[in-house]
């Protein structure tokens, strides 16, 4: 992890639902959000999400960026709670070319 966490993602067998817990070994105790860090979701249409989402109140907090073949942005609720909105791009190449994906 690019922040220099550690991670382990639980996965529901029947809806596919992941949950994903991460952990900052080096990091100091958060307060913002009571020990919630924050709640992440996948979209389709990054952009156009962050957008509706500041039109609602929604607090731009870290601006779109790549990471990988991800784009991530990250914003907060009302309450100050932190929410991260990340899409997989999807490769132009079809699966054969991609060198064994």
């Amino acid at each position: 992890m690019a922040a220099g966490g550690v991670w382990e993602t639980l996965e529901d067998p029947e809806s596919r639902a992941q949950l994903e817990l991460n952990f900052y070994p080096d990091s100091p105790p958060y307060r913002e959000g009571d020990e919630l860090d924050h709640l992440g979701f996948r979209v389709h249409g990054l952009d156009a999400t962050v957008e509706r989402l500041k039109a609602l109140g929604g607090r731009l907090r870290i601006p779109v960026f790549r990471e990988g073949d991800e784009r991530l942005a990250f914003m907060s609720d009302p309450d100050g709670v932190w929410v991260e909105l990340w899409e997989h791009e999807a490769s132009e190449e079809p699966p054969a070319s991609r060198g064994g994906e």
